[in-house]
């Protein structure tokens, strides 16, 4: 048999996790952690999805739109999602988040006690179900 939805979806979030989690010398930012979790949906390979995401961790470097929300948004753009679909994922971040800026999200991670890298590791994981739920509606 072959392999179902619900197994390559939990792919998804489980090789996200692993990608935040590793001890490799290789840094994951957020951009390239969903850009290689998802690489089957964007159509390449590992390096290349890696390659993809280099410029959007930080908030595309300057602390603007998070790297998560940019990769998610590109993810379903190239899954061919609807933008309206793709909107209104944004807007739940923000309504989940209160913000879709980098800074400001790591502002209020801080004054919450949590550090960025759980921080960052919860919004990537929290992204990557999101995105399995809509790719496989």
């Amino acid at each position: 048999g072959g392999v179902t939805r619900e197994e390559v979806t939990m792919n998804h979030v489980v090789k996200a996790k692993m990608l935040r989690e590793s001890d490799e010398p290789i840094h994951y930012n957020c951009a390239q952690s969903l850009f290689v979790a998802l690489s089957d949906v964007l159509g390449g390979s590992d390096g290349r999805a890696f390659a993809m995401g280099a410029n959007y961790g930080g908030g595309m470097m300057h602390g603007g739109t998070c790297g998560v929300v940019s990769a998610g948004l590109m993810i379903l753009s190239l899954a061919g999602i609807p933008q309206e679909k793709a909107m209104a994922r944004l807007q739940d971040c923000s309504r989940d988040h209160w913000t879709t800026a980098c800074t400001e999200l790591l502002m209020k991670a801080a004054q919450e006690g949590v550090t960025k890298k759980v921080n960052c590791d919860g919004l990537v994981i929290h992204m990557a179900e999101r995105l399995d739920a809509i790719l496989s509606a």
